[in-house]
């Protein structure tokens, strides 16, 4: 799913941007238990750079799992600009799925 979110403010290389991800069943339900792994990039975003194709460099985050299917983010950049962020749910072979038969 992809949303845009303002997360508000940090001081680059001193104040680490800091906010919590509650995770949901695939049945769209709250998660009450923790136990995933996640992997977080933030990339800045930069339109000088970004139209003369350069890449910039990604930041990542330290997460704390709390265990009761939400997780703790905190993010230090040592550069100030905008950054766009992508979290993704790590699954052991690539795909989580609940799979069914259809008795027709």
């Amino acid at each position: 799913r992809h949303e845009r979110l303002d997360l508000g403010h940090a001081i680059a290389g001193s104040t680490p941007l800091k906010f919590k991800v509650f995770t949901k069943s695939c049945a769209g339900k709250d998660q009450i238990t923790g136990g995933d792994m996640f992997k977080v990039l933030a990339t800045k975003i930069d339109a000088e750079t970004s139209m003369q194709g350069f890449n910039n460099p990604a930041i990542t985050s330290d997460v704390v799992d709390m265990d009761d299917g939400s997780y703790e983010f905190s993010i230090n950049s040592t550069v100030t600009g905008t950054f766009d962020l992508f979290i993704y749910q790590l699954v052991q072979g690539g795909l989580k799925g609940h799979y069914f038969t259809d008795e027709f």
